[in-house]
């Protein structure tokens, strides 16, 4: 017992060299993880002891790389659509400016000749009507296409019915007062003489209604067109224009013109 007691050391009066050490681990620790001066990966990766993870370090920024190029490709794609986008949505407005601009026939009537720079008028011929076509269209029709002041107007007037002369003075008798002198001689005329080779037909008004009614002082006469010489008189108000010098169409197929003639001022 007294041995023991005369070598053990006094409280307090320890050796310090293992605290020592264990302080200079720490600070070695501490200088690799945060060093003062700039160390590589790799080589703070082998003084730690994880050399192991720098193949998947690197790997792992290669693929980042690649990443922030397919970013790059795709953010510089997604801007030249945007840039495609906008010049179709730029040359779309200006279309629609274009077309704002076009004139408007009003109510489906023709303007007056003086108005018109250009008239053309194309013949029709659907000689296969069923029954119930005929409540609305007639074997022989016209179409005319406007120009105002050297523009084509938005929309045409299409499928002018035209009827023999009796039957159209029967249309125009039950109008009664509704109709100008000029279309009612043009009627009494048609009644008298009602040929084959002449048809007589009023323009159709467009109302935002039902209905469609006649536009009794804008007449159109058909005649010669049995022999293949046509002639179509345009009747608007107290103006007349005749054509008369009608080429063929393409119509050899359903819908197709069989004539046209064009009037210019």
């Amino acid at each position: 017992m007294t041995d023991n007691l005369i070598e053990a050391e006094p409280a307090g009066s320890g050796k310090t060299c293992a605290a020592d050490e264990i302080w200079e681990a720490i600070g070695c620790v501490t200088r690799l993880l945060a060093p003062d001066d700039p160390v590589p990966t790799g080589m703070r990766l082998q003084q730690l002891g994880l050399s192991s993870l720098e193949s998947i370090i690197c790997e792992q920024q290669k693929q980042i790389a690649i990443q922030q190029q397919h970013i790059a490709l795709l953010t510089a794609q997604t801007a030249n659509q945007q840039m495609a986008l906008e010049r179709l949505q730029s040359d779309v407005g200006r279309l629609l400016a274009c077309v704002d601009m076009r004139p408007r026939l009003i109510g489906g009537r023709l303007p007056t000749l003086s108005e018109m720079t250009q008239l053309r008028v194309q013949i029709f011929h659907t000689p296969d009507l069923s029954p119930a076509e005929r409540k609305a269209k007639t074997e022989w029709s016209l179409r005319f296409t406007v120009w105002i002041n050297g523009v084509r107007a938005d929309e045409e007037i299409k499928g002018v019915q035209l009827y023999p002369g009796r039957q159209f003075a029967q249309t125009v008798a039950n109008l009664r007062d509704e109709v100008p002198d000029l279309t009612k001689a043009l009627a009494e005329e048609g009644a008298d003489r009602d040929p084959e080779d002449l048809l007589i037909g009023m323009l159709r008004a467009k109302t935002r209604g039902k209905g469609t009614p006649y536009i009794t002082d804008q007449v159109c006469l058909l005649r010669y067109h049995l022999s293949d010489r046509p002639v179509v008189g345009l009747s608007i108000g107290r103006e007349s224009v005749e054509f008369q010098n009608f080429r063929p169409a393409a119509g050899t197929k359903a819908g197709r013109a069989k004539w046209w003639d064009e009037w210019v001022r």
